[in-house]
């Protein structure tokens, strides 16, 4: 499976990846260099993500919360594969991870349909998701017998809410 040919798969955690290579110019055409680089990289101001607005939703690897730990999202049965399946009922994803705060808070959970570029695509939920947008993760364990208290928290996708 290609990673480039993922325009028709479903992204529900992305990572984020950056490189390594040494710098370099960018230049629009007829322009000179820019000197720098990261001005060119969002085109509008409505494309922009404004990370310091806690409920903006970042297509990379990000945790949300400081106590949230052991974050996993792979297709049910491969932990080491990329989360993307294709758009059939026979491939599930398994996300899994750990609060590891003192309380029980209910989370919830939501897909987002994504381009190979891991940007969110133009597709309404409608046509990739039969069910719930978003549904109730309500699959946990309490620790027992450790020395530090945790819940571990788990869902496979699809499931009886959302297909």
């Amino acid at each position: 499976m290609s990673i480039l040919s993922a325009a028709s798969r479903i992204l529900v955690f992305s990572i984020f990846c950056s490189s390594c290579s040494s710098k370099k110019e960018v230049v629009k055409a007829d322009e000179k260099p820019v000197d720098d680089p990261y001005s060119l990289l969002v085109d509008d101001e409505e494309d922009a993500i404004d990370y310091f607005d806690e409920n903006a939703i970042r297509f990379e690897d990000y945790t949300y919360k400081d106590d949230i730990k052991s974050v996993q999202l792979h297709p049910l049965g491969d932990p080491l594969a990329y989360p993307i399946i294709a758009l059939n009922p026979n491939q599930r994803l398994e996300l899994h991870f750990d609060d590891m705060g003192n309380d029980l808070p209910q989370y919830y959970y939501r897909l987002y349909h994504c381009n190979a570029d891991w940007t969110r695509s133009d597709i309404i939920e409608m046509q990739y998701l039969d069910g719930f947008f978003s549904d109730i993760l309500n699959n946990y364990d309490m620790s027992f017998n450790t020395l530090v208290p945790y819940v571990h928290y788990s869902v496979t996708i699809p499931n009886e809410s959302m297909r």
